[in-house]
């Protein structure tokens, strides 16, 4: 094995662990911001957990495209509740 190889395994390695991590990152902000909002009844919030669970990359991203703005200003609004 030479060191092109290793290092390409390594690069791969990182950009792996990267995606993984946003992609985590991105699931638990979409779940926090299910729990968050008040507009959604509680039938709404289990079925998006439960495509969450199913089928989880799908519905990230269905997620963020169809309910990105509002969880936004959601974000927004909870981060100005503490200042004075």
């Amino acid at each position: 094995m030479s060191f092109w190889d290793s290092f390409w395994d390594i690069l791969w390695w990182f950009f792996c662990a990267f995606v993984f991590l946003a992609y985590l990152l991105a699931f638990f902000a979409v779940i926090g911001d299910i729990f968050r909002d008040h507009h959604l009844n509680g039938w709404w919030k289990a079925v998006w957990i439960l495509f969450l669970i199913f089928i989880p990359f799908l519905s990230l991203l269905v997620y963020l495209a169809v309910r990105g703005e509002e969880m936004a200003l959601r974000s927004n609004q909870g981060q100005g509740q503490g200042s004075p």
